[in-house]
């Protein structure tokens, strides 16, 4: 007794230390799966996906007293202050030159960006002239800046300023003229690439064309502002050139543009992109464990199947292997696959263990059941979206399949038939209880020496193997008796009618 109990606890403990560890490393994985330097390098990454904004312009309308105003938002009809603001049309060339590199152990997107951008400028305010401030912002996080020009009607003027942040320019307009700037430059980015349109302000034309080459399955994101065509250009099956391209007139944007290089991730980036549904489905998994070993407990009960409690705690321990199986698989293979394949290793692994436990026809299905719910239902509605349809739905089958083993071990009970048709007997008022007794006949059998369920046409039971053919049906009320052969039983115990001999 003493070493049963022992071994129940020694169980019990390994199962709560494995599920603690789990929750405590899977709900950080950045921490637990990165070196220092790894971590340093994904910041890295993060801030090489370049967002080009658009050139910001200022119109001054001179000088007022003293001081030289700056048109605001707000400001628009103050006396003196132009109204027009930024570029009339845009036009965008952005080539990718893609490519795959290693970066401290996992693998990153990275491409050379040539850019080359054209924007005109007219000035419609009622001021005569006005001071323009041209502000060109470059993209944050660069790593790399090179081949930087910047021409106003084909030419560099002489006072441009140049910094690592932005281009400034300044010049006087008068009333409807009208500047050409072209602004180039070439610059290293990782993962994507993003140009930031004006919002909320009419663009009279915009002709942004992003062309990634040298890998393919470039996407544009679902936030970006759609596609008004696509090209590629393929060799065999391999695709060199894909081109995007947004062409709009008289457009009001409130998205901006964005393309998505294709990946090709590492052991550790797919674990680390799983971060929150494999959080939440660690968060999760004590509750499950307890949950499958309790209906597995109760179904069992249900059905007649005795087991130890070390069974139990072992067969929880199998089922909690599904989720650290999931989180180092969706590491290796795309993440349906990694769920089928830990479902079906951990079931198997759980149908062989109870059936050799057991008996495999009496808990094979028990076993499928409760593995289809709690990893097919439960465990992926923790990490999905539909998470409460899924939870529902599992319910629902958890809840109909008890409510079924609980009507068939009632009507399986042969004591409580025969009360019922004596009740039904004495209830009557004199007609005999003929369809009662007929449905008492078809009783089920079980084995005397271990409680199996038997079938009529066994000799021998399935369970212990002993042997099953001494049953006796009484006449009367269709009950069926095990006699021993050493026992002489001429009356039926259940009513008490004789038995033929």
């Amino acid at each position: 007794m003493v070493k049963r109990w022992l071994s129940s606890a020694v169980l019990l403990v390994m199962l709560g230390v494995l599920v603690v560890a789990y929750v405590v490393v899977t709900s950080d994985f950045a921490a637990e799966i990165y070196t220092p330097g790894q971590q340093q390098a994904l910041i890295v990454h993060e801030r090489l996906n370049l967002t080009q904004s658009a050139p910001v312009s200022n119109f001054y309308s001179g000088y007022v007293g003293d001081e030289l105003v700056v048109l605001e938002a707000n400001e628009a009809d103050a006396p003196g202050i132009a109204a027009t603001m930024g570029a009339t049309d845009c036009r965008v060339r952005a080539a990718l030159d893609a490519r795959y590199e290693q970066v401290e152990g996992f693998t990153t997107t990275v491409y050379d960006l040539d850019f080359e951008g054209t924007y005109t400028l007219r000035y419609a305010g009622a001021v005569p002239t006005t001071t323009l401030e041209l502000i060109f912002p470059f993209p944050a996080g660069l790593d790399t800046l090179n081949q930087v020009y910047f021409l106003v009607d084909g030419e560099e003027p002489t006072d441009v300023q140049y910094s690592l942040n932005n281009i400034t320019w300044w010049t006087e307009m008068a009333s409807g003229d009208e500047r050409e700037v072209i602004v180039r430059y070439q610059a290293r980015g990782v993962g994507s690439f993003r140009y930031a349109l004006e919002h909320d302000r009419r663009l009279e034309n915009l002709d942004v064309e992003i062309t990634v080459q040298g890998l393919g399955g470039s996407e544009v994101v679902d936030g970006s502002l759609p596609t008004t065509a696509f090209e590629d250009a393929e060799d065999g099956e391999q695709i060199l050139r894909e081109k995007f391209a947004w062409r709009y007139e008289a457009l009001i944007a409130d998205r901006d543009v964005q393309v998505e290089l294709p990946t090709r991730m590492s052991f550790l980036q797919r674990v680390e992109q799983l971060r929150e549904p494999m959080r939440r489905i660690a968060l999760a998994s004590p509750l499950l464990v307890a949950g499958f070993v309790g209906c597995l407990a109760g179904v069992h009960y249900l059905t007649g199947v005795r087991l130890p409690f070390q069974h139990y705690l072992l067969a929880g321990l199998g089922f909690f292997l599904f989720y650290p199986a999931l989180t180092f698989l969706s590491g290796a293979l795309e993440l349906p696959w990694a769920v089928a394949l830990a479902s079906v290793v951990v079931t198997g692994l759980l149908v062989a263990f109870l059936g050799f436990a057991a008996g495999w026809r009496r808990t094979w299905w028990q076993a499928l059941l409760l593995c289809a719910v709690f990893f097919g239902l439960f465990s992926l509605g923790a990490m999905s979206q539909l998470r409460g349809l899924l939870f529902t739905t599992g319910g629902l089958l958890l809840v109909g399949a008890f409510m079924l083993l609980v009507a068939r071990r009632r009507g399986a009970n042969p004591k409580s038939q025969i009360s019922n048709l004596k009740e039904t007997e004495e209830s009557d008022t004199g007609d005999e209880p003929t369809v009662e007794l007929e449905e008492a006949a078809s009783l089920v059998r079980y084995c005397p020496h271990c409680g199996a369920e038997l079938d009529e046409a066994f000799a021998f039971c399935p369970a212990c193997g002993r042997d099953a053919k001494p049953f006796r049906r009484c006449p009367a009320c269709g009950a069926e008796h095990y006699v021993s052969p050493d026992v002489d039983l001429s009356h039926c115990p259940a009513c008490g009618s004789q038995l033929a001999n």
